[in-house]
């Protein structure tokens, strides 16, 4: 699916068991997280957004 971060397309999608996985075309990142914690699935969720939209100050170098 697609979703906006601040404006930005990023690809992913949320499983119903405690995943999550994430694409961002824009910094080349995949971040993907798991939990078996019911309770702490509400804090993955933006974690692993935030990981596929920061670049961790590295400019992105293309692909060959």
């Amino acid at each position: 699916m697609v979703h906006r971060i601040d404006g930005k397309p990023v690809y992913g999608h949320n499983g119903f068991w405690g995943t999550a996985a994430w694409y961002s075309p824009e910094t080349g990142t995949v971040a993907a997280g798991a939990t078996l914690n019911r309770d702490c699935y509400a804090e993955l969720v933006p974690i692993v957004q935030k990981a596929t939209t920061e670049t961790g100050g590295q400019e992105r170098r293309p692909a060959r």
